[in-house]
């Protein structure tokens, strides 16, 4: 098996908020904003391959990583994929509160957006935790 890293593009931003009603609620959400569409579409794609998410929580930054596996399209051969994110948040408290509540939960939703606005037509998306 080949071994792809993937990282998250270095400028993108990150918002943390709580879903409180509606399909999916409750959940915490992790809205990433990527500076183009094109970004958006490359990390939204990256993030797809992984089927199994982790986070850590340090002070004021929020760290997830993402692992699972693709298919080569020329070579046919499964690779191993991994996604990094690391945002500085405004508050320590509420990165520790996301990271206690997704652990609760199992999961986290993510909301692409561009420039920090959300994209409407790509709905959130779960990333479960191991």
């Amino acid at each position: 098996m080949a071994e792809i890293l993937i990282l998250q593009e270095q400028d993108t931003d990150a918002v943390i908020a709580f879903l409180l009603e509606g399909p999916g609620a409750p959940a915490m959400l992790l809205i990433i904003s990527w500076p183009t569409l094109e970004n958006a579409l490359t990390g939204i794609e990256s993030m797809s391959h992984c089927g199994s998410w982790d986070m850590e929580a340090k002070d004021h930054t929020l760290i997830v990583s993402g692992q699972g596996q693709v298919v080569l399209p020329v070579s046919g051969e499964v690779a191993q994929s991994t996604y990094l994110g690391q945002w500085e948040m405004d508050d320590d408290y509420v990165v520790s509160l996301f990271e206690r509540h997704c652990a609760l939960q199992g999961f986290f939703l993510v909301v692409p957006a561009v420039n920090k606005e959300i994209l409407p037509t790509i709905p959130p998306f779960p990333c479960y935790l191991w």
